[in-house]
Order: C-alpha cells, then structure tokens, then sequence
C-alpha cells in the first residue's frame, strides 16, 4: 500500500496583488524570472504563466512598489510575498 495522502491536493491561491508585484519584479532590469520564483517560493512556471497573461492582458491591475526597488536581491524580495 502506498503512504500518499489520498484525495485532492491542497492548491495555492495566489492574490492579484502578489501576482502582479510578483510579474513588475521579474520585469526589473538585470533581475531573472528564476531569481524571482526562487525568492517568492513559487515554481518559474507559474511566474512564466502570470507575466504571459499580463502582457496578453488577462492580468490587469496596478501594484505601487516601494521607491527605493530597483533590482532587488534575491533574499530581499521576500519582503514582497503576500
């Protein structure tokens, strides 16, 4: 017999505001879309998925960032995580 929980598995729901920050990071120059997954704690994939809807404008909306991001490191973009 297998140890694996049975039924459903549990899905992440992300807001549109983490979404959209996690997006207008990855758009930073010299900032990778890997760097950003890794930092957020989400798979590049769905980092991938998010930025191709927003440039086909399925993901709409207006995040404000602090000022003081630029390119960010990778540790400090923790901070960012809804």
């Amino acid at each position: 017999m297998s140890d694996a929980p049975s039924g459903p598995r549990k899905v992440q729901r992300y807001s549109l505001e983490f979404k959209l920050k996690a997006v207008k990071l990855s758009q930073l120059k010299g900032v990778q879309v890997q760097a950003v997954a890794e930092a957020l704690e989400i798979h590049p994939f769905m980092l991938s998925k998010w930025r191709k809807e927003a440039r086909d404008g399925v993901l709409r909306g207006r995040v404000e960032m602090p000022a003081a991001v630029k390119t960010p490191r990778a540790r400090d973009m923790k901070r960012f995580q809804a």
